[in-house]
């Protein structure tokens, strides 16, 4: 980062620890979105929901959707009797 920035953020009242934190918790955010979004359509499948659905789900709320297809119940088969 050259002068020129570094002023920038202290003008805008950002310190150089802050904005290692940030970008440390994008890194993080963007790791848990990727594994979000390797995980929850084998979840899906394993589920037998429509991954196309959970892999948009994914792509717009991130790890958000993970947690939401561990509330969802498993689609019965149709082979299973209904009561």
């Amino acid at each position: 980062m050259n002068d020129e920035q570094l002023q920038l953020l202290t003008q805008l009242g950002i310190s150089q620890a802050e904005l290692a934190q940030f970008e440390l918790l994008i890194g993080a955010l963007l790791v848990a979105t990727v594994v979000a979004l390797v995980a929850t359509p084998w979840l899906a499948r394993r589920k037998q929901l429509n991954r196309g659905f959970w892999i948009l789900m994914v792509l717009l709320f991130g790890p958000l959707a993970l947690l939401a297809i561990l509330f969802v119940p498993a689609k019965q088969s149709s082979a299973e009797p209904q009561p």
